[in-house]
């Protein structure tokens, strides 16, 4: 059985609203929509991110869904910095403490993925309309985003591969120990059944009668 939290899991197969196409491969997409296919939930965040960027708002990794079984996360929802509203504490009114402007106010622009039977993340609710002004970067400062995107990327290509490598040798130190324990195991085997043979040599002599 799945579990989600905070959101509801739907089965992705129902929002084929439009034709589903990959945006790690179609550079043309611009503007999320329902039905909208990535590979993983990494392209999913790339995406939401650059189009966050290129559309003056701040993007907030939101709510996600686990599975009971394996804990894998089965649906991640990408939100705008100033969703929701920000709860004063009480102990801070009382205490007269200066209080930080909140960046939130109650925008509901998010885009919603769930993974499918295929493990492709499918779009699964869009909102594309801000209830604040939206501050669109210029052309100088969209090319600088890109270089960081760029060294991002490759950096969590980096960090990708060295946890594969680290899996790699957890692997074959544990195939590792676990035949020096089967080795132990069978010399100590060995071992006793030697001491086994001594003592009953050494009982038989006992028990040869003397002349």
């Amino acid at each position: 059985m799945d579990i989600e939290v905070g959101a509801t899991i739907g089965d992705s197969s129902a929002y084929t609203e439009r034709k589903s196409s990959s945006c790690e491969e179609d550079n043309t997409c611009q503007v999320p929509y329902v039905g909208m296919v990535f590979d993983s939930e990494y392209a999913a965040r790339e995406f939401y991110g650059k189009y966050a960027r290129r559309s003056g708002f701040r993007m907030r990794i939101d709510q996600s869904g686990r599975s009971t079984v394996d804990m894998r996360i089965l649906s991640r929802r990408f939100s705008c910095n100033k969703q929701g509203y920000c709860q004063t504490k009480k102990d801070q009114v009382c205490s007269g403490k200066r209080l930080r402007s909140s960046t939130r106010e109650g925008c509901k622009a998010m885009m919603r993925v769930n993974v499918n039977k295929a493990g492709k993340w499918v779009v699964t609710r869009s909102v594309n309309e801000h209830t604040h002004p939206l501050d669109v970067p210029s052309l100088s400062s969209l090319n600088g985003m890109d270089k960081k995107d760029q060294r991002i990327e490759e950096l969590t290509m980096e960090l990708d591969h060295q946890d594969k490598l680290c899996e790699l040798y957890r692997d074959q130190l544990t195939t590792l120990l676990k035949y020096i324990g089967e080795q132990i195991e069978h010399l100590t085997g060995k071992g006793d059944a030697v001491a086994d043979n001594v003592k009953r040599v050494e009982s038989d002599k006992l028990e040869l009668p003397t002349q």
